[in-house]
């Protein structure tokens, strides 16, 4: 019997394989992608999935271990920010990150392929670490995605991002996990 961290890692590597093979599966694999997808955004929602109380325990390494596709897995965060582009600074709000690029809900979109300025306060640490770094605009919305429960924003993923911010966001994807998985959420 597969367990909630075998499923979140069969999306990681399902996932990982679609954005690489340029967004699409053949049909099985498309079909199971969006049933793990499903399982995943309600697994990360605010309501979550109601776990059974046996429900094994997962440590960090665990996760580490059976989730190695962990670049593009987001986890929800909710933390104000500020960007910078074109020597003009805007504020934002971080609504879920991964450790190659966080989704910025912004009044001011701007176009795909545009290079910004990323400074991130207290992500994946304590509240006085700044995280700067440039980043590339891959997606907008302008209404939003009810589906994915996102706002008016863009997608953006990190560009020449230092190797220790990587390691530092990749270990607050895992603690979020660990912590939704225990159900300390």
């Amino acid at each position: 019997m597969a367990t909630v961290l075998d499923l979140i890692s069969e999306f990681g590597s399902l996932n990982d394989t679609k954005l690489r093979s340029g967004g699409s599966l053949p049909p099985e694999e498309e079909e199971r992608w969006t049933e793990l997808k499903t399982f995943y955004e309600l697994f990360m929602s605010r309501e979550g999935l109601p776990l059974p109380l046996e429900m094994p325990r997962f440590s960090a390494d665990d996760i580490r271990v059976c989730l190695r596709d962990r670049d593009r897995i987001r986890v929800p965060v909710e933390t104000p920010m500020v960007f910078e582009h074109d020597g003009r600074f805007y504020t934002a709000r971080v609504v879920n990150l991964s450790k190659s690029g966080v989704f910025v809900a912004s009044e001011t979109l701007l176009d795909t392929g545009s290079l910004l300025t990323l400074f991130l306060a207290g992500i994946g640490g304590r509240q006085e670490d700044l995280l700067e770094t440039k980043a590339e605009v891959v997606w907008c919305t302008k209404r939003g995605v009810p589906e994915a429960d996102l706002p008016r924003g863009m997608g953006v993923r990190f560009v020449d991002f230092p190797k220790e911010a990587q390691e530092k966001l990749d270990a607050y994807v895992v603690e979020t996990i660990a912590k939704r998985l225990s159900g300390l959420w």
